[in-house]
């Protein structure tokens, strides 16, 4: 396992370029050598020059030139246990903002429900760092983690909801946690949606955040009755239409919600009217500090990255302490 595998994608062009200048290089001093030796001079030479040990001083540079970029790769293998203070906790809530979220069957509607429950648990946790990652087909980064609250709670406050497109895919959302560069802290998640999914690798992405011992709570919001889908134009009577030309009705689904807290070991919530308990999620998120005794246990991947800079520095040894002549012509 690497840390930085897009180092190794470039190693077949760096071999090449390699390759070639040093062919073009052999070939520019046998060039000069020709040109300025004389007749006597050039036949002594030629004599005490040795191929073999040429090609194999270039082959020690070639590959200890490789193993720098694979040191840059960092190989990792297994990992060590970290333990860390309470305040290294890192909280990503993962936003809902499809259509769907715009009904209307809890006050004011979904969305804006769903946003003043984040402000309700972050007011509550704000010695943990915090972060917001928004999604509908696509996500979005929306407040990478921070420790700054303030900067966290404008990125609630000021959703941009103007592109958002048709379709729910959590599993897109769930991958972006992947690509989230994190410190070395423990990470819980809050995933905030009406339910509707329409991703096909789910499970696959459970099995990844399940492995880096990420805990995903969730919270579904919206009533089994549902309310029909606002239309872009807004208007009381206006709402979206499918092909058929008939309003859409959307009603909370937590089957996937309830799937993924239970695989991750997470809790589960459902609003489906105006009244909600934020106390419930806050301990939730504070339960791994309360059975730690106000520490964590962070798993640290073991680097390996001195390994192949080692051999590196050992190859170009030999490569400088070899020369270009023959054994016999230096006696």
């Amino acid at each position: 396992m690497f840390a930085n595998p897009i180092y190794l994608n470039v190693i077949p062009i760096i071999a090449l370029a390699l390759i070639l200048v040093l062919l073009r290089t052999k070939f520019k001093k046998r060039k000069k050598l020709q040109e300025f030796a004389n007749t006597q001079n050039r036949v002594f030479n030629l004599k005490s020059y040795s191929p073999t040990r040429s090609r194999i001083k270039n082959v020690l540079l070639l590959f200890s030139i490789l193993l720098v970029f694979v040191s840059l790769a960092r190989p990792q293998w297994g990992h060590n246990w970290k333990v860390t203070p309470s305040q290294n906790m890192d909280v990503v809530f993962i936003l809902d903002v499809s259509r769907s979220m715009q009904v209307q069957d809890v006050f004011p509607n979904r969305l804006a429900r769903a946003q003043q429950v984040i402000k309700e648990v972050s007011q509550n946790i704000q010695d943990m760092n915090l972060g917001l990652i928004v999604y509908a087909k696509d996500p979005f980064l929306q407040c990478p983690v921070t420790h700054d609250y303030r900067a966290f709670l404008e990125s609630v406050d000021f959703l941009n909801t103007d592109n958002i497109r048709q379709g729910s895919n959590m599993a897109n959302a769930l991958s972006l946690l992947s690509q989230i560069n994190y410190t070395e802290n423990h990470t819980q998640v809050v995933l905030i949606s009406d339910g509707e999914d329409f991703s096909n690798d789910l499970q696959d992405q459970l099995r990844y955040l399940q492995s880096e011992n990420i805990t995903i709570h969730s919270i579904c919001i919206g009533t089994f009755s549902g309310g029909l889908i606002p239309g872009d134009s807004g208007g009381q009577d206006n709402f979206f239409m499918n092909s058929e030309g008939q309003a859409v009705n959307s009603s909370a689904d937590p089957s996937a919600l309830q799937q993924i807290t239970r695989y991750t070991g997470g809790y589960f919530w459902h609003i489906k009217n105006n009244a909600s308990n934020p106390q419930g999620v806050v301990r939730a998120l504070r339960e791994p500090i309360e059975l730690s005794s106000q520490t964590l246990r962070v798993k640290i991947p073991k680097e390996y990255y001195q390994t192949p800079l080692i051999f590196a520095w050992i190859l170009l040894c030999f490569e400088f302490a070899m020369g270009n002549r023959r054994l016999d012509a230096l006696t």
